[in-house]
């Protein structure tokens, strides 16, 4: 005996199409949606695109009011320590970076850095840390240095003896 195979018509492209091709709807007749899942895909996402600005301005705002939040779950995530354990490691460098000693943070966020060792945990896990290699807590300029200088005190030092080379030359060219 032959089965028949149960096929609907999409509203939107206007194909026959089987059954399995239609999401189970409840409260559909049938049990399901009107639309193709390619069909209803495509028009998520272009409801996604038209509503996309105003998705992201209201999640801006939402990280805006919610800081603490937000920077404890991302402490968590990335270096898994808590917000409580990032302020007690700040305060006993003196609330200060552990470079430089300026009391300002700097940067686009104005917001301190958690400096960790990039070999302990393999490059390709560097949005993650075992949150066993935190070094310090740095500022926006001093990380940046670092990273730059892609954490070699080689190529910090041969910049600290650049510096130090010009600033003799300098004064004896004076």
């Amino acid at each position: 005996m032959d089965t028949i195979e149960l096929s609907k018509i999409c509203r939107t492209c206007r194909t026959r199409l089987p059954y399995e091709h239609f999401e189970l709807h409840p409260s559909m007749r049938d049990g399901r949606r009107n639309e193709c899942a390619d069909c209803r895909a495509i028009k998520k996402a272009e409801e996604y695109q038209t509503k996309k600005v105003e998705i992201c301005k209201k999640l801006r705002e939402d990280r805006s009011d919610n800081h603490e939040k937000y920077r404890d779950q991302d402490l968590k995530k990335k270096f898994k320590i808590s917000i409580e354990q990032f302020t007690e490691m700040l305060a006993a460098q003196g609330n200060c970076c552990l470079v430089c000693k300026t009391t300002t943070p700097g940067g686009a966020y104005n917001q301190w850095h958690v400096d960790h060792d990039h070999s302990c945990c393999g490059q390709e896990n560097r949005k993650k840390t075992c949150g066993n290699c935190i070094r310090g807590i740095l500022c926006s300029n001093c990380n940046l240095a670092l990273g730059t200088a892609k954490d070699s005190s080689m190529i910090l030092r041969a910049l600290a003896d650049y510096l130090d080379a010009y600033e003799l030359h300098k004064i004896f060219k004076d």
